[in-house]
């Protein structure tokens, strides 16, 4: 996924964790380096630029680059948390992240236990720089109604805790929770920052809200198509786990179905705003279109 935004906004992002992030030379030198080793691998970016673009959307780019940073910074922290929890052998058991192996193959599993602790942890102390609605935001976004919740439904779809008379009903909620409520989350974050009104920051919202729908869609829909070396993570993996995704419940032409329409939510919940919202819908494409 490349446009010239997410070229341009990427050393925006950089800069941003710069910022917050630990020596890696301050004691305990072997957390700090874990902690660098699953930030910097690097990564998509999206959710804090999307937060950055939400900002921009609402308040023009020099307002939102200079109020967004800490809550980007917050956001990918908070992502990249989950992503090293996502990997430990008791989760998916999963070697590679981006490209790189997942941080407790670098290090050990209690390490990456405490690197994602020490990240959620960084995550809140940076988005309270920002106003106590961030921090309520990110919060939500990532509780037991979000991200662990979401994490909690997918161990016990896989393992067999739940019942599966509604599948379709459940991989949506899983969806929704583990990746639809990050994404959200990044763009009312860049409302937030910028003092958006209560009907700019809903917008966004539900363009979050569907573009995360999308994305994790498209996820479901490489993790079947691509290979390990595009998509910087083990291809397959999903289905050889049993895991719940729109592809194993409707097949892969109603996914690709479904991720068009959550494409065309994401635009129509723009509906109303000009150009400020171009960077908003050229990620929307782009997600739409990407291979890894």
């Amino acid at each position: 996924m490349s446009n010239e935004y997410l070229d341009a906004a990427r050393p925006v992002v950089e800069a941003a964790l710069d910022a917050v992030m630990p020596c890696p030379e301050d004691p305990p030198q072997r957390l700090h380096h874990a902690m660098h080793h699953a930030v910097r691998a690097g990564g998509k970016r999206l959710r804090p630029i999307l937060t950055l673009a939400c900002g921009e959307a609402v308040a023009g780019a020099a307002a939102a680059r200079q109020a967004c940073p800490p809550v980007m910074a917050a956001i990918e922290l908070l992502h990249t948390y989950t992503l090293v929890h996502d990997d430990l052998p008791t989760m998916d058991d999963d070697d590679l992240r981006r490209g790189q192996p997942s941080c407790h193959i670098a290090f050990d599993e209690a390490t990456a236990i405490l690197t994602g602790d020490a990240l959620l942890t960084l995550a809140l102390g940076t988005a309270a720089t920002c106003t106590a609605a961030a921090v309520r935001c990110l919060a939500e976004a990532a509780g037991s109604h979000g991200v662990v919740g979401g994490q909690q439904d997918d161990l016990d779809a896989e393992r067999g805790r739940l019942p599966d008379a509604d599948r379709a009903a459940l991989v949506e909620r899983i969806h929704r929770r583990k990746t639809a409520a990050l994404i959200r989350a990044a763009c009312e974050l860049g409302a937030i920052a910028v003092g958006a009104d209560p009907n700019q920051r809903q917008a966004l919202a539900e363009y979050g809200e569907a573009l995360g729908l999308a994305f994790q869609i498209t996820d479901d829909i490489l993790d079947v198509t691509a290979t390990s070396a595009e998509l910087g993570k083990t291809a397959g993996k999903d289905a050889a786990r049993g895991k719940l995704t729109y592809v194993s419940v409707h097949g892969l032409d109603a996914a690709r179905q479904r991720a068009e329409e959550c494409i065309n939510a994401a635009h129509k919940a723009l509906t109303d705003w000009g150009p400020q919202a171009d960077h908003l819908r050229a990620i929307a494409t782009a997600v739409a279109q990407r291979r890894h």
